[in-house]
């Protein structure tokens, strides 16, 4: 493997500046973007099993202590944060059967309780429904952030 020219690419992209990318006509810009994507897929394929090495070794290295775990090389350097194990309840898990098995007190010791609310997927349909009162006081409950478009480039 040839990494000087990829190391030549890398220093090329740095050097270019977003102003010089702002000044470029509609199609060029398309073309830019094709190349990157191109260049973010396949790079991303190449580190998945590097990420996975490192990660294993960050393991080893941490003997199960969470923290950082820096490599470096002559010329590289990556970090490995070791974090604790994530603990969630099991979808479909029978929670009011367990709340009954526990009792509240101690169940209320093991677990937290959290309600969250989000509008329906019909909710302006739904509205319809409601006094202007009601849907005055529905409405101003909710933040609403215009979607942005996704741009999707084909190899």
């Amino acid at each position: 493997m040839n990494l000087t020219v990829l190391k030549d690419a890398v220093t090329l992209l740095k050097a270019l500046p977003e102003s010089q990318v702002e000044d470029l006509d509609s199609t060029a810009k398309l073309e830019l973007g094709q190349i990157l994507w191109r260049l973010w897929k396949h790079s991303n394929k190449l580190l998945d099993p590097i990420r996975v090495d490192l990660r294993a070794a960050a393991l080893t290295l941490s003997g199960g202590d969470t923290g950082p775990q820096k490599f470096e090389g002559p010329d590289a350097q990556a970090s490995v944060m070791v974090v604790n194990s994530v603990v969630s309840i099991r979808k479909g898990a029978d929670m009011e059967g367990l709340k009954a098995t526990l009792g509240d007190g101690m169940f209320g010791a093991l677990f937290e309780t959290v309600v969250t609310y989000k509008p329906r997927k019909d909710f302006n349909t739904r509205t319809g429904a409601c006094d202007a009162n009601q849907t005055a006081a529905a409405f101003n409950v909710l933040d609403v952030k215009p979607g942005t478009p996704r741009v999707s480039f084909q190899d």
